[in-house]
């Protein structure tokens, strides 16, 4: 068996241009499927706003367009406002990955220079579930995580 190249034509694609940081180690839970908790290591909890400052900055340079904030929970950072503002003033597109359960500490105008992105487990029944969620208005995406425990 072959696949039929011929018959299909080749989309041109261009670069994501997306960097993924993450800016603090600290974490309000110890969730079995974080890709993160294996390999964040070192006394300094968050990001120094300077050191922030200086690969957004590089990453513009070299043609980045979008940031995806991560961690441990980026919402614990202190300085999360004043990244996002920086991520504005660079015309750098912001999304944050968030367990969502610091979402009711916001407001819609501390985020509305970025994108809230909540990974869930489940509806019920667990650590990262929907019905664990505190109950907001701020908009949000979810992306549902699938494993063979939920």
């Amino acid at each position: 068996m072959y696949f039929p190249w011929n018959k299909y034509e080749e989309l041109p694609t261009s670069r994501r241009n997306t960097l993924q940081i993450f800016i603090t180690n600290k974490c309000n839970l110890s969730c079995d499927g974080c890709f993160a908790r294996n390999i964040m290591a070192g006394d300094d909890v968050n990001i120094k706003m300077s050191e922030y400052e200086k690969v957004a900055t590089d990453f513009l340079v070299k043609g980045g367009e979008k940031i995806n904030l991560l961690g441990g929970e980026p919402l614990l950072h202190p300085r999360i406002k004043d990244i996002i503002a920086l991520n504005k003033k660079l015309t750098l597109e912001t999304t944050i990955y968030t367990n969502g359960y610091y979402l009711k500490k916001f407001t819609k105008q501390d985020f509305k220079d970025a994108k809230l992105r909540v990974s869930l487990y489940c509806k019920s029944g667990h650590t990262k579930s929907a019905d664990k969620l505190p109950k907001t208005d701020l908009p949000i995406e979810v992306c549902f995580m699938v494993s063979k425990d939920t």
